[in-house]
């Protein structure tokens, strides 16, 4: 149930009433290192059950006589003369460090401000509810501060992650959940109906959206994201680490 308060424009979360509101998420997570050879599964940063899915990468960064400009992924690979695909890592295609294709390498954790502006824009039209979305963030952040900012903000604990959770407009999504300069969005996302969920792993530079199939098209066809369709059994990142003896 959401809070009756509203938020302002001036702020644009509150803290969500209780953790009531994140129970579906949990028993719709797939098991971390539950692939074959141990590899992380995208279902088990976003839940599974849902149409569709699609991979959004974050942007590099390149120094120009006017400041930084944004570097697709595809153009990197194009640079090095390889390929990318659903399950592509940045370092499978990272440029070496003396390269200027790339100066700042993208964002790990955090959605960047313009492709959550974006992505916003596209999925406040997928939903009944854009007015009232629930945000989780990761509550290891060191500058977050949870207990100052947003004192009886409940919890969200799923296996190796516990999350503050918070609520408001679908445009807080814009706002960095840390202070400048900081640049922090929410990690987990979503709306009162559920009609959609967007995951960004503290650990990873891309972005997941599930969504219904009409939902996952619209980010798809949008030019100013970079996407690949990816499934809730797809590899992410990473394989389960060795136990030493």
């Amino acid at each position: 149930m959401a809070p009756s308060a509203s938020t302002g424009a001036h702020d644009l979360v509150t803290a969500a009433p209780d953790a009531s509101s994140a129970d579906w998420i949990a028993g719709q997570l797939m098991d971390w290192w539950s692939l074959p050879d141990g590899f992380m599964p995208v279902g088990a940063i976003i839940p599974k059950n849902l149409p569709a899915y699609v991979r959004i990468l974050h942007p590099a960064q390149r120094a120009w006589s006017s400041g930084q400009v944004l570097v697709r992924w595809s153009d990197v690979a194009a640079h090095r003369g390889v390929k990318i695909g659903p399950e592509t890592l940045w370092e499978e295609i990272a440029p070496s460090s003396d390269d200027a294709i790339v100066t700042a390498v993208p964002s790990e954790g955090s959605l960047p401000l313009e492709d959550a502006r974006t992505l916003a824009n596209i999925l406040r039209l997928q939903t009944r509810r854009p007015d009232a979305c629930f945000f989780a963030v990761w509550e290891g952040y060191s500058a977050l501060e949870p207990d100052k900012r947003w004192p009886s903000a409940p919890r969200l604990h799923l296996p190796n992650r516990s999350y503050v959770l918070l609520y408001g407009k679908i445009e807080g999504i814009a706002q960095s959940f840390e202070p400048p300069p900081f640049r922090q969005s929410a990690n987990l996302w979503w709306p009162e109906d559920r009609a959609w969920c967007v995951a960004t792993e503290v650990d990873y530079c891309w972005t997941y959206v599930g969504g219904s199939r009409a939902c996952i098209e619209a980010i798809m066809s949008n030019p100013s994201l970079e996407t690949l369709p990816v499934r809730p059994e797809s590899r992410a990142a990473g394989r389960r680490p060795v136990q030493t003896p």
